[in-house]
């Protein structure tokens, strides 16, 4: 009992000794003896950046929510969320880590797949997944460059919600780096129960990954990545990672190996034994519009029926329509055009037809109409030798020869060259012979007039001459195509090339001297020799020809002096300011205004140092004396430079009769620290804006003895007042003490 009762007692002890251990803490503490220690960071490894920019959608239904799919998957007996896309009638891109984990022992043993879940509601239901395929990269290793999945379902709900298409596209596609879209349930929202959707730019793409700007959280897993062109979205990626330190989240991109991969799965998959069987239809439901055309100017058109006499829908192909020598019509005959069919149901028909300006590569002649339908063997038919056909007996004459363009041409309104600059015609006049055709007459020409050098138009005249309007500076094409009698056209063709310039030129606007390293209007001492090189003097009409230039000291200076080149090695200057103007000529003799292109500063001489300094803080005298001051303040009268001005003064002080030191002072003035006693020195060294430096000189000797003046010292203070403080926490420690030991003793005797 007696020894519980002394481990009683030495409890309580030490527990009033802990309490007045802490307050004695409070006590140093309010007397600022500690400092708070600093707050550490928390660090943050969310997928949301910065704020988060993710926004509920309700309803799911229209476009393209209804294609955005949750995924509720079942691993040894636990339950996880994902998200996914629905990209045809029965298949749902999404993440391979949404299908396969080797820490949750392999494949997934069932998904769920609910399109277009709102607030937990399903609008179209629900299917199971009876498939899933990812690449073997990601089953092994886990490799991110291949999460990815594939999955099946077990009906076909796409049909209810449409599906998205994939964009594959090379990384250095800008579309990886735009405006992109993310779509999913996220855990942390609604607990998965609602889709969020998130609009933000992306950020760099490789083959295999995509980085992006955009918000996302667990449960968006397998989410598409997708951008819209404005008709359409595609598919760009697939979500999988948050942000790996590179401040982005990433995913999976869907290159064309991995579209390939996608499309022979579900390839596999198919397993229809019905084919569809195209028929050209007779020719009572085929012909074409006229039986004369010229080739490349007549607008023709030929149409058919088509019959699909399989047992499956077509699916689209394309019919190709072709111009034949005979009736064996083939890929070698000319072709005219081709028009796309959408699918044809079994035992119906759909109308095809073709129309456009008939082909100018096909040669004069008569010749049969013809098409082949799926011409590229796209559709897997039951019979391939029914496609072709020809429209008979009729043939269509082609006159494909055309005329020739006029020879010369020539400009009759003052004195001008073709393709020559001048400011002195604006208003020219034209004429030109020597066209001809070998088959009929010369119909006339269509005739453009501008600045295209390829320029075309619609405008038809018939005489071989043209007064065009006045023009403005700039070069005009005169440009014609000869027809002939039956509408056959020669190629277009330059005539004459009128250049009018009445613009000056503009100057250069960046200059450059190239003898060692000097600025623009800025005071240097390393180049008197100077190089000059000037760019950016442009003209939009008719080029630069040259450079009147002046070099001297007047600011306004102006010469006759003349180069063709864009540079200037200028003579050695002396000491002083000298200015480069330039005047641009072009080639149609236009000059701009002077303008001073560079400003060169050269300065050679040492400034002077100051001549008078003073001492301010009381009464003291240069190389005397004293014991009244002790913390003196001093100011100079200015330094002296000629050219380039004082830039400011290295100054040393101290004790050293020759001392020296890289401080520096743009002011006048100096306020150094007291001192004691003893001599010291206040040495300057001007220097000016071109870094030109004076010789150190001593501008003031500061002699100070304290024996000379009487001074209170109150310089203990600080240290007695101190030293009470301690002795009274001390007091106060030791009463706490005496006080803890008296109950301690009370208690005993208890």
């Amino acid at each position: 009992m007696k020894i519980k009762y002394f481990r009683e007692i030495n409890k309580k002890f030490f527990l009033i000794l802990f309490i007045n251990f802490c307050v004695i803490l409070l006590l140093f503490h309010n007397n600022n003896f500690y400092v708070d220690n600093q707050k550490k960071g928390v660090l943050n490894s969310s997928n949301v950046l910065g704020d988060d920019d993710r926004v509920r959608i309700t309803p799911t239904t229209s476009y393209p929510w209804s294609k955005i799919v949750k995924l509720r998957i079942t691993w040894g007996g636990s339950n996880y969320i994902g998200s996914g896309v629905i990209i045809d009638k029965n298949h749902v891109l999404t993440a391979g880590h949404c299908v396969y984990q080797n820490s949750l022992g392999g494949w997934a043993e069932s998904i769920k797949v609910s399109p277009a879940i709102d607030n937990g509601n399903e609008p179209y239901g629900y299917a199971w997944v009876i498939n899933m395929r990812t690449y073997t990269y990601w089953i092994e290793s886990q490799y991110t460059q291949y999460d990815f999945a594939l999955l099946t379902l077990d009906q076909d709900i796409g049909l209810q919600t449409g599906w998205m298409e994939i964009y594959s596209g090379e990384s250095s596609d800008p579309v990886y780096r735009g405006d992109l879209n993310i779509a999913g349930y996220p855990y942390d929202l609604d607990n998965g129960q609602n889709m969020y959707w998130c609009y933000e730019s992306g950020r760099i793409a490789t083959e295999n990954n995509h980085w992006y700007y955009l918000d996302t959280e667990g449960g968006m897993s397998g989410s598409p990545v997708w951008f819209d062109d404005g008709t359409n979205k595609y598919i760009l990626s697939v979500h999988t990672c948050g942000n790996d330190g590179s401040g982005s989240n990433h995913g999976t991109t869907i290159n064309q190996n991995k579209l390939y991969a996608i499309n022979n799965w579900i390839f596999v998959e198919e397993t229809s034994i019905d084919k569809p069987d195209l028929a050209s239809g007779t020719n009572d439901f085929a012909s074409f519009n006229t039986t004369i055309v010229g080739a490349g100017i007549t607008p023709f058109k030929t149409w058919c029926d088509v019959h699909n006499v399989g047992t499956t829908p077509s699916g689209s192909f394309i019919i190709s329509y072709y111009a034949s020598n005979d009736t064996i019509i083939s890929e070698e005959d000319y072709l005219l055009g081709i028009a796309p069919i959408s699918s044809i149901s079994p035992t119906k028909y759909k109308s095809s037809s073709w129309s456009g300006i008939f082909p100018e590569n096909v040669p004069s002649g008569r010749y049969y109409i013809g098409r082949i339908l799926d011409i590229n063997n796209n559709i897997d038919e039951f019979n391939e030798n029914n496609n072709i056909n020809y429209i008979s007996p009729t043939k269509i004459l082609v006159d494909a020869t055309p005329p020739l363009n006029p020879t010369s041409c020539i400009q009759l309104e003052g004195s001008t060259q073709n393709n020559v600059w001048q400011g002195s015609v604006n208003d020219p006049f034209f004429s030109w012979d020597g066209a001809s055709d070998v088959h009929t007459n010369v119909a006339g020409y269509y005739y453009y007039w501008g600045p295209d050098p390829n320029g075309t138009s619609t405008n038809f005249i018939t005489p071989s001459s043209y007064d065009p309007p006045a023009v403005s500076s700039g070069i005009y094409y005169l440009r014609v195509k000869t027809q002939d009698g039956v509408g056959n056209n020669a190629t277009w063709k330059t005539l004459y090339i009128f250049k009018y310039d009445d613009t000056p030129p503009l100057n250069p606007t960046i200059c450059n001297q190239l003898e060692g390293s000097t600025k623009n209007n800025i005071w240097q001492n390393k180049v008197n020799d100077p190089f000059f090189n000037w760019s950016g003097a442009s003209d939009t009409q008719s080029n630069i020809a040259g450079y009147y230039y002046y070099w001297g000291p007047d600011i306004n200076g102006i010469s006759s002096s003349f180069t063709s080149l864009n540079s200037l090695d200028a003579p050695i200057v002396s000491s002083g300011t000298n200015y480069l103007r330039i005047r641009a000529k072009d080639n149609a003799e236009n000059n701009a205004s002077w303008i001073t292109l560079y400003t060169f500063k050269f300065d050679g001489i040492v400034p002077l140092n100051p001549s008078t300094c003073d001492q301010l803080a009381g009464s003291t005298q240069n190389d005397v004396w004293q014991g009244l001051v002790d913390d003196p303040f001093f100011n100079w009268s200015d330094g002296l430079d000629s050219h380039s001005g004082v830039a400011g003064y290295y100054y040393y002080w101290g004790t050293d009769l020759n001392g020296t030191s890289n401080n520096f002072t743009i002011h006048p003035i100096f306020n150094p620290p007291v001192v004691e006693t003893g001599v010291y020195y206040l040495r300057i060294r001007t220097k000016d804006n071109a870094g030109n430096n004076a010789s150190w000189t001593t501008l003031y000797i500061f002699k100070y003895d304290e024996s000379l003046s009487s001074v209170d010292n109150n310089s203990n203070h600080s240290s007695i007042m101190k030293s009470i403080f301690i002795f009274e926490v001390f007091v106060i420690i030791a009463l706490i003490c005496l006080v803890s030991i008296y109950q301690f003793k009370k208690r005993l005797k208890s």
